[in-house]
């Protein structure tokens, strides 16, 4: 099976190679001697990778469970985004 592909980029196997591509595209975008077609595939590249790692991530806070204690009682719960933020103590 060839490489898959969406929207004409391929797509990274894990969530590190698409990091790791993103890094790749920034440092090409900083240097000087881009074409402005390039530069223009680049960042249609980019915005592409940035969105399928947020997917990828969105999907990950929904796995994520958190052990809690409660009356003894040792239980898996949903983790909630924002719980913990900030430092605060829930009441």
């Amino acid at each position: 099976m060839g490489e898959v592909e969406a929207q004409g980029f391929r797509l990274p196997s894990t969530f590190e190679e698409g990091i790791k591509r993103l890094e790749e595209i920034v440092r090409r975008l900083e240097s000087e001697d881009v074409p402005l077609e390039e530069h223009l595939e680049l960042v249609r590249e980019g915005l592409f990778l940035v969105n399928w790692c947020e997917r990828r991530l969105k999907e990950a806070e929904r796995r994520i469970e958190r052990l809690v204690e409660e009356g003894g009682e040792i239980r898996f719960e949903p983790f909630e985004p924002g719980e913990g933020e900030g430092g605060g103590q829930d009441t």
